[in-house]
């Protein structure tokens, strides 16, 4: 059982980092969109691909941290 906590973090840290990378992706094409401006090309880099991208990389962020805290019993009922 303890050896399973202790390897929760190194999940947990994946998934954060994963997250970080999505959502800088995503910052990214927003970014790209908007120096561009509205042209259809950036149009659906940075919106139809940045924003899901960003949106994705908060998601798993929060879960990330939802996680860890049910771990750490933080999150505990009693």
């Amino acid at each position: 059982m303890r050896n399973d906590i202790e390897n929760q973090p190194a999940k947990i840290n994946k998934l954060i980092r994963i997250a970080v990378l999505l959502a800088l992706a995503g910052m990214v094409l927003v970014l790209l969109f908007l120096i561009a401006g509205f042209k259809a090309w950036s149009v659906g880099l940075g919106v139809f691909l940045g924003m899901p991208l960003m949106l994705a990389g908060v998601i798993l962020y929060v879960f990330a941290v939802l996680r860890d805290l049910r771990i750490r019993n933080v999150l505990d009922e009693e």
